[in-house]
């Protein structure tokens, strides 16, 4: 028995341990295949002789371009992580301040800029214009729908990360790997300290690949020309996800939060959809909630990166 668990440990270290190799291969493959991919900076959805360009194109170009926007907010959050575990960081602080609230916000600002034609146009011809743009953008229609597709992909990735961490745990994994020695064994150590971060961008590059930037280009924020989603197919798909993510390990103690936390969220889903309505518009507009955009940046600054600061280098030290 004891023979098994050690080589069941030495497995899940190897593919930890692969997991940074993994990831970065990835980035440098879809980073490459982004950049040399043709006119995927181009925005108009009209070409030079004023006919309208396929609809194909428009969703590639964009989420070529919304993926890089998500590769650039893993380096940074991933990179925040390792800083900030430096100190003395909880990991619960890590996966919501940092993972799940900083990342989306800084995604969704990402993709507004570069990824949809309507924002790279922005950039490209009305630089001046951009901040009032994103102060539209985070108070806007786009913004809940967006905030959908991440309850969405947290309803499905979630139980996932529960599994995978669960047999971790199980294994002992992480003390075995902190106990090799030799240049392997810091590399190793590292990997241990910082393995919820890794497992989260394993997790999230691949939902992401799967139907993450989807649901953001052709239902969130489609560019003008993309025939969105339908929002009772989003509606549909949240609600049974909704359901597998409250149900599952009820009886066990493999998931990481609370069932009640879990209702919650779920039922804050739920009101938040049938609040939403079904006109998805392919413009962004200028609200009476627009004033409102430097409060929601100050509250993200100071809840998602300054509070994971203090909590590791000043609170905990």
């Amino acid at each position: 028995m004891f023979k098994l668990n050690l080589e069941t440990k030495r497995l899940l270290s190897y593919t930890l341990n692969l997991f940074p190799v993994f990831t970065i291969a990835m980035m440098i493959y879809y980073l490459y295949t982004i950049l040399t991919t043709p006119g995927v900076w181009e925005h108009a959805n009209k070409d030079k002789d004023d006919k309208p360009i396929e609809e194909s194109v428009i969703e590639k170009r964009t989420q070529k371009r919304g993926l890089l926007g998500s590769l650039i907010v893993a380096v940074v959050t991933n990179t925040m992580g390792i800083l900030l575990h430096l100190g003395n960081l909880k990991e619960e602080l890590y996966t919501v301040n940092i993972g799940f609230i900083f990342a989306n916000f800084l995604g969704f600002i990402a993709d507004k800029m570069i990824g949809t034609d309507e924002g790279l146009g922005i950039v490209k011809t009305q630089p001046s214009r951009l901040w009032d743009y994103i102060g539209e953008s985070v108070t806007n229609a786009s913004f809940i729908r967006f905030f959908v597709t991440v309850v969405l992909d947290m309803f499905i990735s979630e139980p996932i990360l529960d599994v995978m961490n669960y047999f971790i745990v199980k294994n002992d994994v992480i003390p075995y790997m902190n106990g090799i020695s030799g240049l392997y064994g810091t590399y190793s150590r590292f990997v241990a300290k910082n393995y919820a971060s890794l497992l989260q961008s394993v997790v999230a590059v691949i939902t992401f690949l799967l139907y993450t930037n989807a649901t953001r280009f052709k239902w969130a924020y489609p560019s003008k020309g993309v025939t969105p989603i339908p929002t009772v197919t989003i509606t549909m798909i949240t609600t049974v996800a909704s359901l597998i993510y409250v149900a599952f390990g009820i009886d066990s103690n493999i998931r990481s939060s609370a069932g009640s936390t879990r209702l919650g969220y779920m039922f804050i889903t739920y009101i938040i959809i049938s609040l939403m309505g079904d006109n998805i518009d392919d413009k962004t507009q200028k609200t009476k909630y627009s004033k409102f955009a430097p409060v929601l940046y100050v509250f993200m600054i100071l809840y998602s990166v300054a509070y994971p600061v203090y909590d590791a280098f000043i609170k905990r030290k």
